[in-house]
């Protein structure tokens, strides 16, 4: 049987083969890794905005809080806040988007200590306005989750009158009505802490709500996946009809 010789031209030949697969192999294993980072600096940031809370205030004069019409006025924010992770890796970040392009009104009667918020208090927010410290985040906000190009507003109507103090200060109670989000309507009970201060009526509150009570899809973005049910949260500043900021 005749042996087989390998010349050094054959050698070369194959350690330039091996060379190759090795480089094919490396390049198949950055790619991925390449793209996991630029997911991780695209989606995820140090430092989430944090959660919404009534303003510190100077301590104010005694202020007679005028019945009638008071409207959603300057300084208002509303938006939506979602746990975010990037596969495996332990950095989850809260995604915040806020708008303030909010519009809303409501009729408050009553006298002496106690003042009361009629029913019928009506809050519309422009979800298709939201922004996050990520475009392409706000850019899938309008096919995704919400779907706010083919549902642009979400809507609260109170279906109870609220009852406040009538002195300056801060407050807590719970506000019933039907939220409309997605082009769906569902009765929901928002707790929400209020002030009154500087002749302006100030209202934070949030709630946390499951993916399908309206019908939305839990997002999937390629790398990062949405670890928790949505929240919504606002910070609203209301403003008298007789002196509303021009």
């Amino acid at each position: 049987m005749q042996g087989v010789v390998v010349t050094r031209e054959g050698r070369t030949a194959r350690a330039g083969r091996r060379s190759r697969v090795r480089w094919m192999i490396g390049a198949a294993v950055a790619a991925p890794v390449a793209g996991i980072a630029a997911a991780y600096l695209l989606f995820f940031t140090p430092d989430s905005p944090p959660r919404l809370r009534l303003s510190a205030q100077a301590p104010q004069p005694t202020y007679a809080v005028p019945t009638g019409e008071w409207s959603v006025g300057q300084g208002s924010v509303a938006g939506y806040r979602v746990r975010e992770k990037l596969l495996s890796l332990p950095a989850p970040n809260d995604a915040v988007g806020r708008t303030s392009a909010i519009t809303g009104d409501f009729r408050l009667t009553g006298d002496g200590g106690t003042l009361r918020v009629e029913r019928g208090m009506r809050i519309t927010v422009d979800v298709s306005t939201l922004k996050s410290d990520q475009d392409r985040r706000d850019e899938h906000m309008h096919t995704m989750a919400i779907e706010s190009d083919q549902f642009p507003t979400a809507t609260f109507v109170s279906t109870s009158d609220v009852t406040v103090p009538a002195a300056a200060g801060q407050a807590a109670t719970q506000v019933q009505g039907d939220l409309t989000l997605h082009g769906v309507t569902r009765p929901v009970t928002v707790a929400v802490q209020a002030q009154q201060a500087a002749g302006r009526i100030e209202v934070v509150g949030s709630l946390t709500l499951t993916w399908d009570q309206f019908d939305m899809k839990q997002p999937n973005m390629s790398y990062v996946s949405v670890e928790s049910d949505p929240t919504l949260e606002f910070q609203l500043f209301f403003d008298h009809a007789g002196d509303a900021a021009p």
